[in-house]
């Protein structure tokens, strides 16, 4: 069928029969008599002062008790109360099994340390194994729905239910079609509030040019609710697992990340704890490690190998498993161990990621009717017929801002930005200069560049000159297909370059008056190189990371000429130290890297940044070349015109109002302000203290503008470039932890009162709740109000009709920790049947499901994933849309459709559409900035430094690269 005629998609979520739910299982608690020695020990072996208290490392003891405990039923808990199970079986294992890997664990941990003697023996005799005690234990978590009719879950259903279901598949022994031959299933680890199984045997495939690879389906189970809805689902992500087969090392050289490491799953053939683990698999991670100052090395990460050593359990010693992987793959002996790398690199494995529609039905088909007795498939969703006509709501939806009048564009640019602008080409090179000075030109006022077409011969046709009618259209305007039937290769000619001298200063007139300067400079020693670290340097990076910035920020902000209040936006070529891609360069002169504190110079000299690496590395634009098939002019014309684009979008350029026409026979307020609210994480290491901020971009639909708030003195909005520099002026008082109460009371004022008393129009309040519930608990399934604000949980919610302002709350949800589900077209073809637009859940009253468009690669012919398994599959996931709150004469068809509108504003970001509508879309890359300012808010807590490799900082050439991917639900292999 064909999409425009898809009525309706199937989500891979169920209900729960609980009728078949009752299953004998047995628990035990961390026993009460562990606690005081492993806290003493913990507190004399802390580094971290008197700053926050310490507690024993009950993650990594889990983490070892899962790992050589594959068979419990879910992961171990974090025991918080003793009268909450600790560890939960189906059957009971041996506690004298269990007491030796949790002494092994402590003698790896803390054996070694003589400081720690006397309380390491205290600890060492204090933990018996006549502590360990299984009880039985009946699950029962669905309880009665909570005040709103959301189905409520113990905090351990949400971990037992989909282990129950994963527990149910293995031992029904279903089958998985994958490829030409049918694989059992298997348990494999995951975090606690979810399950996971994998296909084994691994499958093995050959490709065209003889390349080899092995691999695996997927499965994620997890337990959701929905806000009204008062049976939970169950959720079931699948994915694509490839393995490696290829040596990851050579005599010389290393390729194994330090910091990411690659993801290894055994099985070892002894029953450790006296259950056989034929169905379980363990997780562990290797890791590269540097010997002296060039060698490195593979190793266990987290104590694992010591552990296993002490238990009598000998892991493969990752030296041979680096050189031989395919051996512990397929091992010669059913008595050997089995080591399966994750492979990390896809483009390089002749198996694509992501599985077609029709894979995900079957295998849905599969578990349905192995599994008849316990689940049921959810209703069907049903197609909306507010977006079945492309040429809806299409001002701002041009597919490049050149398609806008050159006027329109100019006189934006001082509507939302200002009667005078700057853009500063800081560069190191003279042809990145003229490439970023030719793209400004070319953004604001040139036109796009016509489609050329050429045949075999390689002679181009006529230029097509696109229109925005053609582009909807299709076949309408498009240059005849050339005779031998093959589709004529189509390829944008250049844009033509501005009369203007690039190495100089110059001007571009704005109407009324307005201007905006150009002011090439050469970026000289600041885009040097941080010093060279000392001996102590490098015994404590994080201070030297952190000094040497600092400095080099200082002597910017000092040396820099003031802007006088001019509204100025750098774009800065330099290289790009972090490069994954260049990982020994990274290694060497990662933590030198100058872009923060060129980052922060700068906006402490009044500018807002925007990074290119230009085409400092011609070794790695021939690669681009050869993957892209373009020219490395081509590529650096790309990287610099996504570089300006990215920059007017942090200066708050907006080429028109975000305008929304609703469903015919509906309506919208003719004037709104939108505000898109979220946080914004301020440090990103894996500890306990996470520290947020909360940001608002506000947009007003009667004119073009981008605002900001920002919970600091300064209580009303700002233009967005002024707010995206005041981030970095936050102190630690403004976003310490303890003031988090304090910001959900001044987010409160200011959307309640401040907002709708600026803009004097109606408010329309969008937030996603995997990102605002923790600050925000009103957003959470069971607090939501219906036709009401609620902020607190537990609080009596503020009614809409008795509100002075008019509001509305839109909440959305993405595929993040599986709360949406996958979906397929009933009876799809291989790479045909695709779905987008809303989708209405019945079951869920104003809930509807958006699924972007058909991603461009995705057109080509397809001969489905089971016969090609080389075939890339990138289905966009689904965002939720609840309408939590409208008023009485509201549609809530209509606002999903606004929603969707405001999804597909993603002009300035590339590509058709964006995972979150455009004012969530422009609140999430404020952290750029947020990322700065972590390491000296918090300058006395040296634990919270966000290390350079720790944090996914890097600018990708593409602008539309990170945000675009996350679209994809099973683009990538699940972890």
């Amino acid at each position: 069928m064909a999409r425009e005629t898809t009525q309706s998609i199937q989500p891979v979520a169920f209900h729960l029969i609980e009728a078949g739910l009752d299953q004998p299982l047995v628990a035990m608690r961390f026993p009460d008599e562990w606690r005081a020695p492993l806290q003493q020990l913990a507190v004399l072996s802390s580094e971290r002062g008197s700053e926050r208290p310490s507690s024993f490392r009950i993650q990594s003891l889990n983490a070892a008790i899962a790992a050589f405990t594959p068979q419990l039923f879910v992961s171990p808990g974090q025991a918080y109360r003793s009268d909450n199970p600790w560890l939960i079986a189906t059957e009971e294992i041996r506690p004298d099994k269990i007491l030796r890997i949790v002494r092994a664990w402590l003698a790896e941990h803390y054996s070694a340390r003589s400081e720690l003697a006397e309380a390491y023996d205290t600890a060492f005799e204090a933990i018996r194994d006549e502590d360990l005690v299984w009880e039985p234990f009946q699950l029962s978590p669905i309880q009665e729905p909570s005040e709103n009719n959301t189905a409520r879950v113990d905090s351990l259903g949400y971990a037992a239910l989909p282990a129950f279901v994963a527990n149910a598949l293995v031992k029904r022994d279903v089958r998985i079609q994958v490829g030409p031959q049918e694989c059992r299933l298997v348990r494999v680890p995951v975090a606690q509030d979810r399950a996971e199984l994998q296909t084994w045997p691994p499958v093995y495939v050959e490709s065209e040019n003889g390349r080899r690879g092995a691999y695996s389906y997927v499965i994620g189970i997890s337990l959701q609710t929905l806000a009204g809805v008062p049976r939970p689902r169950i959720h079931l992500t699948y994915g694509v697992r490839r393995w490696r087969l290829d040596p990851l090392r050579t005599p010389d050289k290393l390729f194994l990340p330090g910091k990411e490491g690659r993801t290894v799953y055994l099985r070892h053939p002894q029953a450790l704890t006296g259950v056989p683990q034929s169905s379980h698999f363990t997780r562990a991670m290797l890791n590269g490690v540097f010997v002296g100052e060039s060698q490195r090395v593979p190793v266990w990460r987290d104590a694992l190998a010591g552990i296993a050593s002490r238990i009598g359990a000998a892991l493969p010693s990752p030296e041979d498993l680096t050189l031989m992987p395919e051996r512990f793959l397929t091992p010669a002996q059913d008595d050997a161990v089995v080591a399966a790398i994750v492979e990390k690199t896809p483009r390089s494995h002749p198996v694509g990621a992501g599985m077609g529609l029709e894979v995900r039905e079957a295998i849905t088909s599969t578990i349905t009717g192995a599994l008849g007795d316990l689940l049921e498939l959810v209703p069907p969703l049903i197609r909306s017929t507010a977006t079945g006509t492309q040429q809806r709501n299409q001002p701002m939806l041009e597919p490049d801002l050149r398609e806008i009048p050159v006027e329109v564009r100019l006189q934006a640019l001082r509507d939302s930005i200002g009667l005078e602008v700057a853009v500063e080409i800081w560069y190191q090179n003279p042809a990145c200069r003229d490439q970023l000075v030719e793209s400004l030109h070319a953004m604001l006022t040139g036109d796009r560049p016509a489609l050329m077409a050429a045949d075999e011969t390689g002679v181009p046709t006529p230029p097509i000159q696109v229109t925005q009618r053609n582009l909807f259209a299709g076949p309408e305007g498009t240059a005849p297909a050339p005779a031998t039937g093959k589709k004529a290769k189509r390829k944008r000619a250049a844009p033509e370059r501005p009369t203007v001298d690039s190495s100089s200063d110059h001007e571009i007139a704005l109407p009324g008056g307005g201007m905006l300067r150009v002011l090439p400079r050469q970026l000289g020693a600041w885009g040097a190189m941080l010093p060279d670290p000392t001996e102590a340097d490098l015994k404590n990076r994080g201070e030297y990371k952190r000094r040497e910035t600092q400095r080099r920020a200082n002597q910017i902000a000092q040396e820099l000429p003031a802007t006088n209040g001019v509204p100025t936006l750098a774009l800065i070529e330099l290289p790009h130290f972090q490069d994954s891609r260049e990982r020994q360069r990274r290694y060497q002169v990662g933590s030198r890297d100058p872009k923060r504190a060129l980052r922060l110079g700068m906006a402490q000299a009044g500018r807002v940044t925007k990074f290119t690496q230009g085409s400092f590395h011609a070794d790695q634009d021939q690669k681009n070349a050869g993957r892209s098939r373009m020219t490395p002019e081509e590529l650096l014309r790309e990287r610099c015109e996504n570089a300006v684009l990215e920059g007017l979008r942090q200066m708050g350029y907006l080429p028109g109002a975000i305008t929304v026409t609703p469903p015919e026979g509906q309506s919208l307020p003719e004037r709104m302000v939108v505000a898109g609210v979220r946080m914004l994480r301020l440090t990103r290491k894996r500890t306990d203290t996470r520290i947020y901020l909360p940001v608002v971009t506000v947009f007003d639909t009667g004119r073009p503008g981008v605002y900001a708030w920002l919970p600091d003195e300064h209580i009303n909005v700002r233009p967005f470039h002024e707010a995206m520099l005041a981030i970095t002026r936050f102190k630690d008082r403004d976003v310490a932890r303890f003031q988090q109460d304090a910001m959900l009371v001044r987010l409160e004022q200011f959307l309640t009162k401040t907002l709708p008393e600026t803009f004097g129009s109606d408010v329309v309040i969008l937030a996603e709740a995997q990102n605002m519930r923790w600050l925000w608990p009103g957003l959470q399934n069971g607090e939501l109000a219906r036709d009401g604000l609620r902020f607190r949980r537990g609080s009596t919610p503020m009614s809409l009709v008795n509100l002075e302002h008019r509001f509305r709350l839109i909440r959305l949800r993405t595929s993040d920790r599986s709360e949406t589900p996958n979906w397929y077209t009933p009876g799809a073809k291989p790479g045909k049947d695709y779905a987008s637009g809303l989708f209405r859940d019945s079951e869920a009253e104003r809930t509807f499901y958006n699924i972007a468009v058909k991603p461009k690669t995705q057109g080509m012919a397809r001969r489905g994933k089971q016969e090609a398994p080389g075939e890339q599959y990138a289905i966009p996931s689904m965002l939720e849309i609840l309408v939590a709150a409208q008023q009485p004469d509201d549609s809530d068809e209509a606002w999903a459709l606004a929603v969707h509108t405001w999804r597909r504003m993603g002009y300035l970001a590339g590509g058709d559409m964006t995972l979150l509508p455009i004012p969530l879309q422009w609140a999430q890359k404020m952290d750029r900035y947020a990322a700065v300012i972590g390491p000296w808010v918090f300058r006395n807590q040296e634990y919270l430094w966000v290390d350079d490799n720790d944090i996914n900082e890097e600018e990708e050439d593409t602008v539309s690269g990170a945000e675009q991917l996350s679209l994809f639900g099973d683009e990538e292999d699940l972890e």
